[in-house]
């Protein structure tokens, strides 16, 4: 463990005071199994024990035709934002609808492995081989060809020039 200050770092999971972040990147290739379990990465997987998290919260992804997996504190405290927007704005209303009514948790098993759910495994068009990422405070869980798919309509100059007039 590192700290400086009051940041500090266990593995991919970062904190500052007791606020807990955590700071997933890379993609990995699984297979889902016959009864539709997937194995966490092991390096996110040890960041997730190393910070107690044993739950994890899978979402439809919300744009996308994958799966967003949420530690279950980090979903909780996703859960603390929402629920203060205000329920007259038709977007907050649909995002409450549509994404949050969509979460199932999903508990690791001895092995580090996920149930997914059916009807998730159908929303993603999940089958056999999968791709597992980081994305900071999440994994999405997608089909390795519709993650191909993906990437091929991201335009790099479009989104530099975006991040640059953020800032970044």
């Amino acid at each position: 463990m590192h700290r400086g200050g009051k940041w500090h770092t266990v593995g991919g999971v970062w904190g500052y005071g007791d606020k807990t972040m955590y700071l997933f990147s890379g993609w990995h290739l699984h297979t889902l199994d016959e009864k539709g379990r997937v194995a966490i990465p092991s390096l996110f997987r040890e960041s997730l024990k190393k910070a107690k998290e044993e739950t994890l919260v899978i979402v439809n992804s919300f744009g996308s035709t994958c799966l967003d997996v949420y530690p279950a504190s980090e979903w909780q405290a996703h859960l603390a934002r929402i629920a203060e927007m205000s329920q007259a704005n038709k977007q907050v209303r649909d995002y409450r609808r549509f994404y949050v009514s969509s979460a199932v948790d999903a508990p690791m098993d001895k092995f580090g492995r996920i149930l997914i759910p059916s009807a998730q495994r159908d929303y993603a068009r999940l089958d056999k081989e999968v791709l597992v990422s980081g994305n900071l405070e999440k994994l999405e869980i997608w089909n390795r060809s519709e993650y191909e798919r993906a990437r091929e309509q991201v335009d790099p100059e479009r989104i530099l020039t975006t991040l640059s007039e953020l800032g970044l």
